[in-house]
């Protein structure tokens, strides 16, 4: 009985989004620049699935690569003139902090 509830709920789910796509709620919490850097957290959920979160994203204007990351999170490589994502938190959290380095020699961060 359970496998064929759960059967049918994964072919309900698969047909409703095989025919139409995800939309993504988005909300600004915060935008801030740190050594040229513009980061920008938002709280982001699927209109259909639910599952909030918040991501983090910098912007690295400058002419080379540069680390980012939230403390306590990896280290990100940000192309030059790209947006990266640098992390994912609970929809829950109450604050970050972000962080900014250079590349290492070793084509690295940290």
């Amino acid at each position: 009985m359970y496998k064929r509830v759960f059967l049918a709920a994964a072919l309900a789910t698969a047909t409703l989004m095989s025919g139409c796509e995800a939309t993504m709620m988005s909300q600004r919490l915060d935008y801030h620049e740190m050594q040229g850097v513009a980061f920008m957290t938002d709280r982001e959920e699927d209109a259909i699935l639910g599952n909030p979160q918040i991501v983090h994203r910098a912007y690295n204007p400058h002419s080379q690569s540069i680390c980012a990351r939230v403390a306590g999170h990896p280290w990100v490589i940000v192309p030059s003139g790209q947006t990266s994502v640098i992390a994912y938190q609970s929809a829950y959290a109450t604050s970050a902090r972000h962080e900014v380095g250079p590349v290492n020699s070793r084509g690295g961060c940290g």
